[in-house]
């Protein structure tokens, strides 16, 4: 969602669907819009360059036995 008015903008949103889900930063970040993201969050769209395309699984590396 982005606001190309010229003033603040007030968003409600509505679910209908009674099944819970998340939505993974990586996954969001994958799918959506870099300028949105980089006006956001102040960002040169640049600084998302490197962003994944994909869904990323960050967690602590076992240790090998």
């Amino acid at each position: 969602m982005e606001n190309v008015g010229d003033r603040e903008a007030q968003v409600l949103v509505v679910h209908n669907n009674a099944e819970f889900s998340t939505v993974e930063l990586s996954e969001w970040v994958a799918g959506g819009s870099v300028a949105v993201f980089a006006s956001t969050l102040n960002m040169p769209v640049e600084a998302f360059a490197k962003a994944p395309k994909r869904r990323v699984f960050i967690a602590k590396k076992k240790k090998a036995r």
